[in-house]
């Protein structure tokens, strides 16, 4: 018992190592990683300051220490004290965390039970209750609810999981659905794989700024239009989040991209 003890603090800290310091990028970090969560008998890890757990059955989630730094960076930056935030398709709640920490408060959404109810315990371990706000519900342009479509295997990851579409496979679950009726709102994080012009008509007040992703294949398969999202989010200035930081997009240039998938700053 006590020689696993051992080995389970060794592994905590060199994954913490591996994860902050940026050495998950190079390859030999990230063999090292997966090694090292692979062997690890505990599901608590560190990353970037936040104490996570890990889903044992999403092996996607070994991506963790590669965690978005430009988009870790712009949360940082945008996101004050206060501010109003909202985190739609919250998954294992990194950016629910990462607002959190900056003060703000928070409305986090995550529909699928099983990343709940993680997302629940990663908030009481962080001490964050008391600014942070839970909805096991998905965040559409209706209130009411749907099928959520689980991702047909594990490796598709645990926030792969899609409203009302058969991308992934056939298991589905009955979910809650709302829509977002805050007056304002300062900044949202976005995922929702597709439903993403859904989830913006849903609100009564658009956010002044916001990390969302866009894929027009998901798009499409959700039942909207790339140009429909382009043209509903035209009043905003638009970066492409990119691997060495933030592109201009030119917004004409953008209604030609139809094979765009991208993370985007939107303010």
């Amino acid at each position: 018992m006590k020689k696993n003890n051992i080995k389970n603090k060794f592994f905590k800290s060199t994954i913490k190592i591996v994860g902050n310091k940026g050495l998950s990028k190079k390859f030999l970090g990230k063999a090292i990683k997966n090694y090292l969560v692979q062997n690890s008998k505990t599901n608590e890890i560190i990353v970037n300051g936040y104490r996570m757990l890990l889903d044992e059955d999403d092996v996607m989630q070994m991506s963790l220490f590669d965690y978005d730094p430009i988009e870790t960076k712009i949360v940082r930056t945008h996101v004050k004290k206060k501010d109003i935030t909202v985190d739609i398709g919250a998954n294992m709640g990194y950016y629910t965390l990462l607002m959190a920490k900056q003060g703000a408060e928070v409305f986090s959404y995550e529909p699928e039970p099983k990343n709940f109810e993680l997302l629940k315990k990663k908030i009481a371990l962080n001490d964050f209750s008391l600014n942070v706000k839970l909805y096991n519900k998905a965040v559409s342009d209706f209130n009411g609810n749907s099928k959520l479509i689980l991702a047909a295997k594990p490796e598709y990851g645990a926030g792969k999981h899609k409203l009302d579409t058969n991308r992934f496979g056939k298991e589905s679950i009955d979910v809650e659905v709302t829509k977002i009726e805050l007056d304002k709102i300062d900044f949202a994080k976005i995922d929702v794989e597709g439903t993403e012009l859904h989830v913006l008509r849903g609100m009564k007040s658009l956010p002044n700024k916001m990390l969302i992703e866009f894929n027009a294949k998901n798009l499409k398969e959700s039942g909207s239009d790339y140009k429909d999202f382009f043209n509903f989010i035209e009043k905003y200035k638009i970066k492409q989040i990119s691997k060495t930081g933030l592109d201009e997009l030119d917004y004409d240039e953008l209604l030609n991209l139809n094979d765009l998938a991208a993370n985007l700053f939107l303010y």
